[in-house]
């Protein structure tokens, strides 16, 4: 009996707090301290996630804690924190969403254009 090959590749496990029910838990959280304007528990809680599950994230979320890391640390006085968190998405925000356009399925735009229109309203609020 042959075995189907559709589905090779690399899988990788999550690190532990990184499954998708231990997220969702930590992103609850985060929204909780952050609405709070308890911003120094919102980032302890987001920044692991970040370090620890950045390999098993898809290319969306990464985005979207990356935007909810960096205006955490903007309010914490953490400017250049916060740059440094979104330094992985700073060529795509200086480009014009026309250009960006082009390099993603119109699906996956949908999804990424407010991510990128956060990034650089955020890389706007961290500067110097």
């Amino acid at each position: 009996m042959r075995r189907a090959r559709l589905f090779r590749g690399l899988y990788l496990k999550p690190a532990p707090g990184c499954a998708d029910e231990a997220r969702e838990a930590t992103k609850k959280s985060f929204k909780a301290a952050y609405g709070a304007k308890d911003y120094a528990k919102a980032q302890a809680l987001l920044a692991p996630v970040l370090q620890k599950c950045v390999r098993t994230l898809g290319p969306m979320e990464t985005a979207s804690i990356r935007n909810d890391l960096a205006i955490t640390l903007f309010h914490l006085g953490k400017k250049a924190e916060c740059r440094k968190v979104l330094a992985p998405m700073a060529e795509d925000a200086a480009k014009k969403d026309d250009d960006l356009m082009a390099d993603y399925p119109p699906s996956d735009w949908d999804e990424f254009k407010p991510l990128i229109k956060a990034a650089r309203t955020n890389l706007a609020l961290c500067k110097g």
